[in-house]
């Protein structure tokens, strides 16, 4: 009948009279009507890619991150077939193929059967920016959106600020059991890398300076999960990896050398004069509190982890070092203290025995004049007054 409007092309194909039901997958569309059962229908191929844009946000806090993505869907779906001879409307994108593709608006696609794919980890509803969508004339649907996700992730922090974030996210199509609908990474059979970035050469559109997607290990795939089936069969769902590392410029140019300046600084007190307890004091005190100051800004930046992180373990040492500054002042004032009462009591004690020496040498002087006084009787009985040895 000639060229069709896409409108008119939609409803001759999904309409009221083309027994299409956007309820039923392909397959089992097919066994309709052949007197074959239901249950012996293959699985549909459903591919999906993800193509990273840009990150936008990383929170070690509260533990998510938020990218700008392409997602690419793409299935067939044999219904939808039409005869590109009649139809003479549509542009033919590739030059190897037959196939010819028209763009279709998210209302037709709302029409159609669409295995909807569940992200396990996002968090919150995708934003969707661009929504793009085309009908292949042999029934393939492809659907690119780009979008702003958020996701949550579990994150270590044991080697920050040198640490690679690794977080998964889940992909399934939870509205049919992996042996109705197959997952495959990528677009096609061919093109089965399911997760891409753009721009090329690690340049990309924007993002925090802190944090930037590391190429090698970003990866995706399908994984088996047979954790909770009885007969030990799969249940694929695919796998996306997105590898942030951070940048540890930051922490090394404010935290870490700082806080060693600061531990230099406190441990030059020891070549103080113990008599300057003002400088001495000063010095320990302030470069402490810096310390501490430092590492309050680290923990806020950070969830409440109990396990070994690298900076939380630096500045702790370097604290413990500020720490011993401090207490050794301490000690040396408290031993200080006990020398002088030390000396104190050496002084007085010499003082007493001087004094006692001299009272005795004095009590001596006095006994050994009275005793070289003699006394001498001459025959007659009288007493005469001799002159002592020394002449006197």
């Amino acid at each position: 009948e000639g060229e069709q409007s896409v409108d008119g092309i939609i409803t001759s194909l999904t309409g009221s009279g083309s027994g299409y039901s956007r309820l039923t997958r392909p397959s089992v569309a097919a066994r309709s009507g052949t007197g074959q059962h239901f249950d012996s229908a293959p699985a549909d191929n459903y591919f999906f890619q993800i193509q990273f844009n840009q990150l936008l946000e990383v929170d070690p806090r509260l533990q998510h991150f938020s990218v700008d993505v392409w997602t690419r869907e793409v299935w067939n779906d044999w219904r939808l077939r039409y005869n590109t001879d009649e139809f003479g409307c549509f542009r033919n994108w590739t030059e190897n193929t037959k196939t010819l593709w028209t763009v279709i608006d998210e209302t037709v696609v709302q029409k159609i059967w669409v295995p909807l794919p569940e992200l396990q980890s996002v968090l919150e509803k995708p934003q969707v920016m661009i929504f793009r969508a085309w009908l292949g004339s042999d029934g393939t649907v492809w659907l690119t959106k780009r979008q702003l996700m958020r996701f949550s992730c579990v994150m270590s922090f044991k080697y920050m600020p040198f640490d690679v974030q690794e977080c998964e996210v889940p992909v399934q199509v939870l509205s049919y059991y992996s042996y109705e609908v197959e997952l495959l990474p990528g677009t096609s059979i061919k093109n089965n890398v399911s997760m891409q970035v753009t721009p090329q050469e690690h340049v990309f559109v924007g993002g925090p300076v802190e944090w930037s997607l590391d190429v090698e290990k970003s990866w995706g795939g399908v994984v088996c999960e047979a954790r909770w089936k009885l007969d030990g069969s799969c249940s694929d769902y695919l796998k996306l990896v997105f590898a942030f590392a951070r940048n540890p410029g930051y922490h090394i140019q404010y935290s870490v050398f700082p806080v060693s300046l600061c531990v230099l600084i406190s441990w030059s007190s020891f070549f103080i004069s113990r008599a300057a307890p003002p400088a001495r004091v000063a010095v320990t005190a302030i470069t402490f509190l810096t310390i501490m100051n430092r590492v309050s800004e680290v923990l806020n930046s950070m969830p409440n982890v109990s396990t070994s992180v690298w900076l939380l373990d630096f500045l702790r040492l370097s604290l413990y070092f500020g720490l011993y500054a401090n207490l050794e002042y301490a000690v040396v004032s408290l031993l200080m203290s006990f020398e002088d009462r030390i000396q104190k009591h050496e002084a007085q004690a010499k003082k007493e025995l001087e004094e006692k020496v001299f009272h005795e040498r004095a009590h001596q002087h006095e006994n050994r004049e009275h005793h070289e006084t003699e006394l001498d009787v001459d025959d007659s009985g009288d007493v005469i007054l001799a002159v002592n040895t020394r002449g006197q």
